[in-house]
């Protein structure tokens, strides 16, 4: 699962939601999840089924990706470009959207 891009790989494209995700750093790698405490709880809930996988309705949908294009319009970063593979040549990995250019374009030499 692409939890660092949750929103608009997994929420936008299959219209579905993780509802009932115990913590206060929202849905995120459950290997980033914290201390074993935290991890159990997680374990426990999506056991016991409080945290489950929810079909959105089309009208929620849309509401959702309406909202997360505001918020990314205002500066949030809710959208995360891929990342450019470190290569010879290539000082620092930075996003495809900051270097401008398509993967193939990047020199491998």
């Amino acid at each position: 699962m692409n939890y660092n891009n949750y929103k608009g790989k997994v929420v936008e494209r299959w219209g579905v939601i993780l509802k009932g995700w115990p913590g206060k750093k929202g849905i995120v790698n459950p290997g980033k999840v914290g201390r074993v405490a935290e991890v159990k709880i997680l374990l426990k809930a999506l056991t016991n089924r409080s945290c489950k996988w929810e079909r959105l309705t089309e009208e929620g949908l849309q509401l959702r990706i309406q909202d997360n294009m505001v918020r990314q319009a205002s500066g949030e970063q809710v959208y995360k470009g891929w990342k450019v593979a470190r290569r010879k040549g290539i000082k620092s990995a930075k996003t495809l959207e900051d270097v401008g250019e398509d993967v193939d374009e990047v020199d491998s030499s």
